[in-house]
């Protein structure tokens, strides 16, 4: 059997998200109960295996018949699960949402995969919800919204309280809105071709939990262009400089200068990010070969196709190229022939999006230009446009939708560095941290206000997800450490808040119902000191006013009516 419990996500990388200048569809998938990564819950029955009622394995992966997983609260009893939150497990549509039969309450989710994937879509199948769905057929949920919760016996098909999940592919030969029976052997379903298009759903779930963003536009939305110093490639090859719009970015010299400029449109792309990277295809070389590369950030706007003082608009000339300043502190390696050249942009594409700096790209400078050269493809490129310039993505994974981010920390470190960060707690709340770096090994270690050591987490695998529930107030210690990184001013990012309480929850469980009302009745007349979220109207006492309150906020149909709290008072 499957249990998460880890604190650090492991994320697969391969595949990739290709958009123009709006969000795409998917960005990854988190776990559809204990969000973001199924922590207390147990899978009792996994995907092609048998067990017993109790959970006792009869016949393991992958000779069982189970086509799906069985999720139940870890350490809970038979019907703990109860009312408790399903979520999608990633954005998408919304294909079916209905009731039928022993599989009582479900929904039916379609999620659009990226360009490179293995399927066109998959289809998640939430089994067993209660009455309460919260979507419907045709809307859009995103990755981590609430769809509906565990549903009793009298919902969910006359079965044990637990979520039945599955996942098919596009392959799946069936019908996409098809139920099944769950299993391979049973006697009601005719399963003519076999078990093709059903996934593993924890084991896709693993190796897709957070998709790069891959931005890569041609010809009519690109902006990236060389000029040079002297020779202006105009048709009559006369003088001052200019440059070519063509399918090359030219960088390098002949004793002259030759710069490649380049921006993208960042409209509607993460605003914070452990990962961004520039990445150019070296098409050829010449000369005495390659050479080493400096980075600006351009300062000002610039766009030879609207202005400028040439005599046309089909280069930048060299006397109209914008200001610009040295942005990475050291030259850049030179790139291969044939192979991608990376440049992480990480720390000032996070200043573009935070708006300390207005997004003007970027400009290359060689830093040899005697017969030296780098030539890339641009986005002009016809012949493969794969191998046009790319900006590549690494989407903030996200801390639960019900936090209150109050730290967003983006900076650098060097190796073997420790930095400091402080939080303050202002009540006893649950705190959430979310350490995230592009790769390699880092740590965080936590302190309580008093000083005293409260946990430390470390990983190769990003990122590190810490959550402290009751945490004391005061002022927290977050130490970051550079286990192993490859380089110095390595980018990273550091995430904090605390738990969003919604009025009326008592217990916790994003849900207000009866079990808030009992929680309520145990406090009821006593001074708001005793139970602070009882106390709904804030006037220092637990009273009949607070009751009917709670009565207005009961998002279950089985919560008592004011008459009865009165009484009960």
């Amino acid at each position: 059997m499957k249990t998460v419990k880890a604190l650090c996500l492991s994320f697969f990388l391969s595949i990739i998200l290709l958009v123009g200048n709006s969000f795409a569809i998917v960005d990854g998938f988190d776990y559809p109960v204990g969000i973001p990564n199924g922590q207390g819950w147990d899978v009792c029955q996994d995907f092609l295996e048998s067990v017993t009622v109790a959970c006792v394995q009869i016949t393991p992966p992958p000779n069982g018949t189970h086509l799906g997983e069985d999720w139940n609260i870890e350490d809970g009893g038979s019907d703990a699960d109860i009312g408790e939150p399903v979520y999608a497990i990633a954005n998408g549509i919304i294909i079916k949402s209905s009731k039928s039969g022993s599989w009582g309450n479900y929904v039916m989710i379609q999620h659009n995969l990226p360009q490179g994937s293995s399927y066109e879509y998959v289809v998640s199948f939430y089994a067993h919800l209660g009455d309460d769905r919260q979507v419907s057929q045709d809307d859009t949920v995103e990755r981590g919204q609430l769809i509906g919760t565990v549903g009793d016996r009298t919902e969910n098909g006359n079965w044990s309280p637990h979520l039945h999940l599955e996942l098919r592919t596009d392959q799946f030969p069936y019908g996409d809105t098809y139920l099944g029976c769950g299993y391979t052997d049973s006697v009601n379903c005719n399963y003519a071709y076999g078990i093709v298009g059903w996934l593993d759903p924890s084991n896709f779930i693993d190796l897709n939990r957070n998709l790069p963003i891959i931005l890569q536009p041609g010809p009519s939305e690109s902006k990236d262009i060389w000029t040079t110093s002297v020779y202006s490639y105009a048709p009559d090859g006369s003088f001052p400089g200019g440059g070519k719009d063509d399918e090359w970015l030219v960088m390098g010299g002949w004793g002259d200068l030759y710069y490649i400029l380049i921006e993208f449109d960042l409209t509607g792309l993460p605003l914070l990010t452990s990962s961004a990277k520039i990445e150019l295809f070296a098409g050829k070389s010449k000369g005495y070969g390659n050479t080493n590369v400096y980075l600006d950030r351009i300062t000002e706007f610039w766009d030879w196709r609207t202005q400028g003082t040439g005599r046309d608009r089909e280069r930048l000339w060299w006397a109209d190229r914008p200001s610009a300043t040295q942005w990475a502190s050291r030259d850049l390696p030179a790139p291969t022939v044939g192979q991608w050249y990376s440049i992480d942009i990480t720390s000032l594409y996070n200043a573009w999006q935070d708006g300390t700096y207005p997004n003007y790209g970027v400009q290359l400078r060689p830093v040899l230009s005697w017969s030296r050269w780098n030539e890339f493809y641009s986005s002009d490129y016809m012949d493969d446009p794969s191998l046009r310039p790319k900006l590549v993505i690494k989407p903030e994974p996200q801390l639960p939708e019900d936090t209150n981010i109050t730290l967003q920390i983006s900076e650098t470190i060097n190796q073997s560095e420790a930095k400091i960060y402080l939080y303050d707690n202002v009540a006893l709340d649950t705190i959430r941290a979310l350490l995230d770096w592009g790769g390699s090994e880092m740590k965080i270690a936590v302190y309580k206000p008093d000083g005293s050591f409260y946990g430390e987490y470390q990983s190769t695998q990003p990122p590190l997800f810490v959550e402290i529930p009751n945490a004391e107030v005061g002022q927290w210690v977050f130490e970051v450490t550079a286990i192993d990184v490859p380089y110095n001013n390595y980018p990273f990012v550091l995430v904090a808040g605390v738990e969003e309480i919604i009025p009326g929850d008592l217990d916790g469980d994003e849900d207000i119902d009866r079990d808030d009302i009992n929680i309520f009745l145990t406090y009821r007349n006593q001074p708001a000191s005793a139970c602070p979220e009882c106390d709904i109207d804030g006037d220092g006492t637990i009273t009949a006013l607070d009751a009917r309150k709670i009565v207005l906020l009961c998002t279950r149909p089985r919560c008592a009516t004011v008459s009865e709290l009165i009484y009960l008072e």
